[in-house]
């Protein structure tokens, strides 16, 4: 799960609100953010853009240019499969 938090004012309140989703979805393994928001990102990987990706614990791309409510919806599948 990626977080883009150049966006936001409250950043506290996004990481405690990513951190409650991921523990209610058992979500365990490794998650990506970067504090520093995606103009970090994109320096370091020499990138022009991005889109959601929801990669499980396997290493399989599981959806790719998804919305918040797709995610929502492949999330617990991908959870059931990694148990």
């Amino acid at each position: 799960m990626s977080v883009d938090l150049s966006y936001e004012t409250d950043k506290d309140h996004v990481i405690r609100t990513l951190k409650q989703t991921l523990r209610k979805n058992k979500v365990d393994w490794p998650c990506v953010m970067d504090p520093k928001g995606w103009l970090s990102v994109a320096y370091r990987f020499n990138l022009d853009g991005y889109s959601l990706t929801l990669v499980g614990p396997d290493g399989i791309v599981r959806g790719v240019n998804l919305q918040v409510e797709d995610v929502k919806r492949l999330l617990p599948t991908v959870v059931s499969r990694s148990k």
